[in-house]
């Protein structure tokens, strides 16, 4: 998924979880288009569901991570919203050793709440100086 429709799969993603998109597959796809991660959305939603379908999209970009434009913590993002925070915390690990500046947001992003009472995400924190 090109990094510029990042928040707006964020966006999907929250509403999908509020109950007021029925279809996230038919929205990602008519803003990503034709793009390798949507496609790997739309066979793991198809196969498993809305979680296999970021499942799918996290395997689909951490193939291309430090080869791209792609960072750690937006294959952090695709298993946070697959709820696979053992891999998303991983991949935030990561983030802190290439230091991805997107990581500042540890402690406020609405995406890490799930899995901000983790030790290893506390851990990170506080190696950062963020406020736990």
């Amino acid at each position: 998924m090109p990094p510029a429709a990042l928040g707006a799969a964020a966006a999907i993603h929250f509403k999908y979880l509020k109950g007021e998109i029925k279809d996230p597959q038919a929205e990602l796809l008519s803003i990503c288009g034709n793009d390798p991660s949507a496609a790997a959305f739309a066979r793991g939603f198809k196969a498993g569901g809305y979680r296999e379908g970021w499942r799918q999209v996290a395997a689909e970009i951490s193939k291309e991570f430090g080869k791209s434009h792609w960072f750690a913590t937006y294959v952090a993002d695709a298993y946070l919203r697959a709820e696979d925070h053992a891999l998303a915390i991983d991949w935030l690990e990561k983030a802190y050793e290439f230091r991805d500046h997107t990581l500042v947001y540890l402690s406020c992003g609405l995406s890490y709440a799930p899995v901000r009472s983790d030790p290893r995400i506390q851990a990170l924190q506080r190696k950062m100086n963020l406020p736990l």
